[in-house]
């Protein structure tokens, strides 16, 4: 059973808020994983995740805090608006909330572990390669994220330029809304950036199903060689038949992979 904790607020957006699900069984309290929902930046909520969440607390003694984050409009806003960073300053705003209120729940941020799917994946990393570049202040983000351990990301994207090149599409629809001109991609992609501040000893999980029809599975390879080539050691990737891109993670094989790689930190 899970302690189920819905619409807590962090700022004031509707979407500014998560839902922490907490082992009801837990003497101790229990680690905490983030999730964060992709949706190509435009679409997508943290609800479509609430078995996995609620699996996780009951079956594995995780706390998992679903994350939701203001999403981009169609058709694109003027430059500055609710565009890149929003959404991964978003983020990290709604994790310092959590790291803050750990006294009034039974989680513990003593050790705490980011996660994500698709574009989730894509803030995920973003915060844990240069999220103190994001941050309102790069000493608080510093000292809170001193005990993030792992990240953990399934059907990711992390290349803003070859996610464009994989269907005609996603640009005029998805990137081009989300994060402006091309001039921009670059710099927003965590594919092509280097880790701020925070330790190498950070540990990467990939996993990326062969049946993925809408994001490539060269997204999470290419990136498995940018983390290693940069000084991370601890990176591993799944590359596995795990069904379509949203089907994917919601599998019981993700599920114990997920489940096995936070019981390894």
């Amino acid at each position: 059973m899970a302690d189920t904790y819905l619409d807590v607020a962090y700022g004031n957006d509707p979407n500014n808020a998560y839902d922490l699900y907490i082992p009801s069984s837990a003497k101790e309290p229990a680690p905490l994983l983030v999730w964060i929902h992709g949706g190509a930046w435009v679409s997508g909520h943290r609800s479509e995740f609430a078995r996995f969440a609620e699996k996780l607390a009951a079956d594995s003694g995780i706390a998992t805090a679903l994350l939701g984050y203001r999403l981009t409009p169609r058709p694109p806003t003027e430059p500055g608006q609710l565009r890149h960073p929003m959404h991964v300053q978003d983020c990290i705003e709604g994790i310092l909330h959590l790291l803050a209120n750990k006294s009034s729940l039974h989680y513990s941020t003593n050790i705490f572990l980011i996660g994500g799917h698709s574009a989730g994946a894509f803030i995920a990393s973003q915060i844990a390669l240069s999220g103190s570049t994001f941050a309102s202040s790069r000493s608080s983000f510093n000292q809170a994220f001193r005990n993030l351990r792992g990240i953990i990301s399934t059907e990711g994207i992390f290349d803003l330029k070859e996610f464009s090149k994989f269907d005609e599409t996603y640009a005029p629809n998805y990137i081009l809304p989300a994060f402006g001109e091309e001039s921009g991609w670059k710099d927003a992609s965590p594919q092509m950036l280097v880790p701020s501040l925070l330790s190498k000893s950070l540990r990467f999980r990939l996993i990326h199903s062969t049946q993925d029809s809408l994001v490539s599975q060269a997204q999470s390879e290419n990136f498995k060689d940018h983390l290693l080539s940069i000084g991370f050691t601890d990176v591993k990737y799944d590359y596995l038949e795990l069904g379509d891109h949203d089907e994917a993670p919601q599998t019981e094989l993700v599920f114990q992979r997920v489940m096995e790689f936070i019981n390894q930190i």
